[in-house]
């Protein structure tokens, strides 16, 4: 039998990180394939093109710097391995990701059982006070949820390849970091839940991939102040407008696993 796949993105040649991920995901009966993450600042104009020719200063205050870019590039390039994997699910994690347990695999493979019946599920939780509602049993110690809000961070999921491809073809995606792009599930078509009580969490070190500043804009106008607002504005109604229907149709979904 096949193992399933964890996309695991970092940088090539540090290959002291990649000996402790290894080591650190020895015990989630999961295949370990490392994705080479995209140096941002390596990139040259042309590659940062789609990234800084858009309308994002339309919609956030802060500039995509260029390891942000790399960042989202580097999980574009895991989600395409994924999709011509063949596979049709897998997990993606980034070079910061830690396992809570050492008992974790009876969770993932439940996942992975459930895989007909899931877009993406996130398995770290950075806002653990956001309202939730339960959507169905995983294992006897876990369960999946849905976020009323919305959860940042995307250093452990499991996404399948339709949801994949479904990002990839966002057309806003260079607008948004990565993590906002899956986490905000009514600006696309793909459902996200959460395992709760989460399998992973970040490791408490800088993630060589991941960002810990950012720069606003020099020039912004009082037109970029009020459309930012009310792009806010918009969002947090469609966001609540949609979540009642958003649910039920989790819940149909889940329910025929």
């Amino acid at each position: 039998m096949r193992l399933v796949k964890a996309y695991i993105i970092s940088f090539k040649e540090d290959e002291e990180r990649r000996a402790l991920l290894v080591e650190r995901f020895s015990n989630t009966g999961l295949e370990i394939v490392f994705v080479d993450a995209v140096r941002g600042s390596a990139l040259d104009e042309q590659e940062k093109a789609p990234f800084r020719q858009n309308r994002r200063q339309l919609k956030s205050p802060y500039i995509l710097k260029d390891n942000v870019v790399g960042c989202a590039l580097s999980h574009y390039k895991a989600w395409q391995m994924l999709i011509d994997s063949g596979d049709g699910y897998g997990f993606v994690f980034e070079d910061d990701a830690m396992p809570l347990s050492d008992n974790i695999a009876t969770a993932l493979t439940r996942l992975t059982d459930m895989a007909g019946q899931l877009d993406i599920v996130s398995l770290a939780n950075r806002r653990p006070k956001l309202k939730r509602e339960k959507v169905a049993t995983c294992t006897e110690d876990t369960a999946l949820y849905a976020l009323r809000g919305n959860d940042i961070g995307a250093e452990a999921y499991f996404i399948n390849s339709d949801a994949a491809q479904r990002l990839l073809n966002h057309r806003n995606r260079y607008e948004y970091e990565v993590d906002f792009l899956i986490h905000h599930w009514w600006m696309h078509d793909c459902q996200i839940l959460h395992l709760m009580p989460p399998l992973f969490a970040e490791d408490g070190r800088s993630s060589s991939i991941g960002y810990t500043e950012t720069a606003i804009w020099e020039k912004d106008s009082l037109m970029h102040k009020i459309s930012r607002r009310a792009f806010r504005l918009m969002d947090s109604f469609q966001k609540r407008y949609r979540f009642s229907g958003y649910l039920n149709n989790i819940r149909n979904r889940v329910s025929s696993s």
